[in-house]
């Protein structure tokens, strides 16, 4: 089953989670703005054919829109602001349904998966620059030195949707060098 939300007072967190109060993540993702740059993402992880006949040939988003919609939100709340456990967990589960997904390319016949380590990354990486560029444009705005610990600290969240975290750019600099590749 997927994680599910918080729903009384008496279910706490057992920790800060892999980011905490201090994080850039933390302040990036509090803010109205990571809703514009979540929603930016999602437009550009559809330039990549891959990813977009995924989604149309494999996912439930045609014919429950919305529901895909939350089930992703939540897990980006789950990730961000969840306990450790939690947020394994959600990983865990989020790697499970990839692994029962496949999609076929129209052209080659290829059948791939969602677990396939470059539509991770493209889908990673989208998401980290496009929130980034959000906080940058609309707030909060962050220092060069908090742009580049935002961006490292997303290697969780990477390592989290089964990429090696040590493949993801850990600075702004490699991820804008990732982005115009």
């Amino acid at each position: 089953a997927r994680p599910i939300p918080l729903t009384d007072d008496a279910q706490h967190p057992q920790d800060d989670g892999f980011f905490g109060p201090e994080s850039v993540t933390w302040r990036a993702y509090a803010s109205p703005s990571s809703s514009i740059g979540v929603a930016t993402a999602v437009l550009l992880q559809m330039i990549h054919p891959r990813v977009v006949r995924m989604i149309d040939q494999a996912s439930n988003v045609r014919q429950d829109p919305a529901g895909r919609a939350a089930a992703t939100g939540q897990y980006g709340v789950t990730i961000t602001f969840g306990d450790k456990a939690t947020a394994e967990r959600a990983g865990e589960v989020l790697r499970r349904i990839h692994s029962h997904r496949q999609a076929v390319d129209p052209i080659t016949g290829e059948t791939y998966t969602p677990n396939e380590p470059d539509l991770l990354m493209w889908v990673h990486c989208t998401l980290v620059w496009a929130v980034l560029a959000a906080c940058q444009r609309f707030g909060p705005a962050f220092t060069p030195d908090e742009r580049d610990r935002f961006v490292h600290e997303q290697r969780v969240s990477a390592r989290l949707v089964g990429l090696d975290p040590a493949t993801a750019p850990g600075s702004e600099a490699e991820l804008e060098a990732y982005m115009q590749g």
